[in-house]
């Protein structure tokens, strides 16, 4: 990151004023990897300040996904990969339960572009099941909610 990041930086009306910041944006996320699942809500939002992107999805799902590829979610901008970064997301439904599954939408130094490279979740159920999700994972009414930012390329 740049020098902007350092410790104990006091913010000024004229650095603040330098930054370029984006007014709110509607996207639709693209969802790979999801075995032909069907979806009742695809949006989300974005506004951008510099290379931060602010982000909000929110899928519902109505027609189960298959198959054992990696889910992934594509964000509004290039992702930057110099270091690993994660956005949280939250699920009901998903894994064909009524279980909640909590994680991460995952970008690693490998990957390229606005795809992420995984979605990797927790359940809480008593065998709190730690695993990437797949397509197979994704369950007719199912819902997934991310908020969050991360540094665009």
């Amino acid at each position: 990151m740049g020098t902007d990041w350092v410790a104990g930086m006091t913010l000024t009306s004229a650095r603040l004023a330098a930054s370029t910041m984006s007014a709110q944006r509607s996207y639709v996320p693209t969802v790979g990897g999801d075995g032909g699942a069907a979806y009742s809500t695809q949006s989300g939002w974005y506004f951008q300040v510099g290379t931060i992107v602010f982000v909000n999805i929110y899928l519902i799902i109505t027609g189960a996904g298959s198959g054992a590829v990696n889910v992934t979610i594509d964000m509004p901008t290039d992702v930057d990969r110099s270091a690993q970064q994660i956005i949280p997301f939250s699920g009901e439904g998903l894994r064909g339960s009524a279980s909640d599954v909590t994680g991460t939408i995952q970008f690693f130094t490998s990957g390229s572009g606005a795809a992420a490279d995984r979605l990797r979740g927790s359940s809480d159920t008593g065998t709190n099941i730690d695993t990437n999700l797949t397509g197979a994972d994704l369950a007719a009414g199912a819902i997934i909610r991310a908020q969050g930012f991360y540094l665009s390329a």
